[in-house]
């Protein structure tokens, strides 16, 4: 009987420690800066697909040679940007990327076009993530608060700012999105005038949840400890707050944009998001757009609906 007592308790404290590992990689898998590289696996491509079609816009993004920025986030980590400034400038677009992409892949595109009209950029690469310190991946829990020191910077540090502020618009994809729609419901200074969200989700836990489901059929308990575990090691809950509860107390206008053919976060997330908002908000579906690429599908109307919805003159303007 002791034999099999102490059988079973070898067995019960080697499965308890499998279960804790295996917990432990998919909470790296999910918030880790250094993880598996999952891509080339079938089932967890829509976890790191992203747009891709950067293409020769990628070429010009890196030939403007923009400035590198640093800054110092409140819990000590060194965040890096990257600032192009416009001829005759008459906003500045803080401009946050997706979830492991980064602001070439995301942004080059856009940053041609929205340059050319008057936008400064000033594309943020998020904690994390390239040029950025950190060891975990906040999914706009912690990021909102580096949006907080981004727009500081711009407001009271930035050389371009110090004799005519410029309007502030909080831009960004997926991840990118949900962080910016986040930071609304904190106090903002009065130079931030709009949101462009573009592809954002609801909540991480819900994100999280989704794609662990979807990517590795695992279920709502793996997700849970999951988790315990980003409280215990990074400091935040995936459930502890929400685009839902920002959109509550949102005061500035945002754009809210989705392709409708988004196989990563569902179109139904963006929906959410505008049936919460309380502030003057518009909401753009591009027909056939996977994630991320609805500027890509349809620039004509990307542009059009940022010109009515915001007042921007989008003459384009020769750098």
């Amino acid at each position: 009987m002791k034999y099999i007592i102490s059988v079973a308790l070898c067995l019960s404290v080697t499965a308890y420690s499998v279960i804790q590992i295996t917990h432990r990689i998919f909470m790296n898998i999910a918030i880790g800066r250094r993880t598996l590289n999952f891509s080339h696996y079938k089932k967890a491509r829509p976890f790191t697909r992203l747009v891709r079609e950067a293409g020769e816009y990628g070429d010009w993004i890196q030939a403007q040679e923009p400035e590198v920025i640093q800054i110092k986030s409140r819990d000590g980590f060194v965040l890096a940007g990257h600032y192009l400034p416009a001829a005759a400038a008459r906003r500045t677009l803080l401009m946050f990327h997706g979830y492991r992409s980064g602001w070439i892949r995301d942004f080059a595109a856009m940053a041609q076009k929205l340059r050319s009209c008057g936008c400064n950029l000033l594309l943020v690469e998020q904690r994390a993530h390239g040029l950025s310190e950190g060891k975990y991946i906040g999914f706009g829990v912690l990021e909102r608060y580096d949006c907080l020191d981004w727009i500081h910077y711009l407001t009271h540090d930035h050389k371009a700012n110090l004799k005519v502020p410029l309007p502030i618009y909080l831009t960004g994809l997926s991840m990118g999105a949900s962080t910016v729609l986040m930071t609304t419901a904190m106090k903002l200074p009065q130079e931030v005038k709009g949101v462009i969200a573009d592809c954002g989700f609801t909540s991480p836990y819900d994100m999280v949840t989704k794609v662990a489901k979807a990517s590795f059929r695992v279920g709502t308990w793996t997700v849970n400890q999951i988790n315990r575990m980003c409280r215990q090691k990074a400091g935040f809950s995936l459930n502890e707050t929400t685009t839902l509860e920002a959109m509550e107390l949102c005061r500035i206008p945002v754009l809210f944009v989705h392709g409708t053919a988004d196989s990563l976060v569902p179109m139904e997330m963006t929906l959410q998001n505008y049936q919460a908002c309380r502030a003057p908000k518009e909401l753009l579906l591009v027909e056939g757009a996977e994630h991320c690429s609805s500027f890509l599908k349809d620039t004509e109307k990307y542009l059009s609906t940022i010109h009515r919805f915001f007042g921007w003159d989008l003459t384009a303007k020769t750098d």
